[in-house]
């Protein structure tokens, strides 16, 4: 029960003025605390990792290592004059194995020109065997294995025993040639002969050519 504020009886609750000093009594208000709304996390967009930095190579190559600037920067991709230097190896050895097959190829016509006619005079043919021959055989065949030494071993010392060795395939050739050209003629010279030179002189180039390509 309620107290009147002026004369300290109890009054009722529901008396607006007191009923014995006939002061108005102020009824109190009730106070109703609003409860805060809850609180609504909304969710944000899910996190989507970045690609991987896509760096490419040039063609039938693996792409260069993924490097970082001590930053965390990514660093930038290779440019065409940034390349890695077994990109330029690899390139050197495309060459060298062309080159060394080519005088493998070389020297084996050679080879096969020595079983073949060198000289041809009213329809009596003498073969390479039948003279020098012999000669062009094991050269030839040597200079072949040495090509191919160059090829498998990835070195340039063999070249120089090939290009010897073409040099001297060559060099008996061509001696034989003039010979039969002074003694019977132009006419005389039988196919035989033109493949064999044909083919020392391409070996030498390819002797040549091996040594002056770069590691």
């Amino acid at each position: 029960m309620p107290y009147c504020n002026s004369c300290g009886k109890e009054i009722d609750a529901s008396t607006t003025f007191c009923p014995y000093c006939g002061v108005e009594v102020a009824v109190p208000v009730p106070t109703f605390e609003q409860p805060s709304p809850p609180s609504i996390t909304q969710p944000g967009p899910p996190d989507i990792p970045a690609p991987p930095l896509q760096q490419t190579g040039p063609a039938g190559f693996p792409p260069p290592p993924y490097t970082a600037s001590p930053s965390g920067t990514p660093a930038p991709p290779y440019q065409q004059e940034n390349y890695p230097s077994y990109v330029h190896a690899a390139e050197r050895s495309k060459a060298q194995l062309a080159i060394g097959l080519m005088g493998i190829g070389s020297m084996t016509l050679s080879l096969l020109a020595s079983f073949l006619p060198w000289a041809s005079f009213f329809g009596i043919s003498a073969n390479g065997l039948d003279g020098d021959g012999k000669i062009t055989v094991v050269t030839a065949l040597l200079a072949g294995v040495f090509f191919a030494i160059a090829v498998a071993a990835k070195v340039k010392w063999p070249y120089i025993i090939s290009l010897i060795l073409a040099l001297i395939t060559a060099a008996v050739f061509l001696v034989n040639f003039v010979d039969i050209s002074d003694t019977v003629g132009m006419s005389a010279v039988s196919f035989g002969m033109y493949v064999g030179i044909t083919g020392a002189c391409a070996g030498t180039v390819f002797s040549i050519l091996g040594l002056a390509v770069k590691k």
